[in-house]
């Protein structure tokens, strides 16, 4: 089952908040879950970035080398069957040196028992201040 997912605005500046919001239907009671963002860079002596952490409660998750950050307004764990909603909001650092990069993010949203909750993509360009969301697809 799909269900909506909101990212609104699809192009944003660097340094600016992105809402994101997904409401669907748990048809089984989740007991935790948990986010997991992979960025890729298109230099090849940058390493990838992966960076774990919890949609249990609320978090902030800052990002390395500061590249910004990741605040979750999580679910209540464990969650049980029926309706559900999760809202987060991811900064980007405007700062030059993280504009310099081409880099493409994965950010995927998962329940324990393994069930993906959402995947989103964002391409960032090299030398442009705005970053492009994708892809977004949302499954429960």
């Amino acid at each position: 089952m799909s269900a909506p997912l909101s990212v609104q605005p699809s192009v944003v500046k660097f340094g600016e908040v992105v809402p994101i919001v997904a409401k669907g239907t748990f048809e089984e009671e989740v007991a935790s879950a948990g986010f997991e963002l992979a960025v890729r860079y298109s230099m090849a002596n940058v390493l990838p970035l992966r960076i774990r952490g919890k949609l249990c409660g609320n978090s902030v998750t800052r990002l390395p080398f500061e590249m910004g950050q990741i605040s979750i307004n999580g679910l209540m764990c464990p969650h049980a069957a029926g309706p559900w909603e999760l809202t987060a909001e991811v900064t980007l650092s405007d700062d030059n040196a993280v504009t310099l990069f081409h880099s493409t993010s994965t950010m995927t949203w998962t329940a324990s028992d393994g069930t993906e909750l959402l995947c989103t993509e964002i391409m960032t360009a090299a030398g442009t201040k705005t970053s492009v969301v994708v892809k977004d697809t949302v499954h429960v």
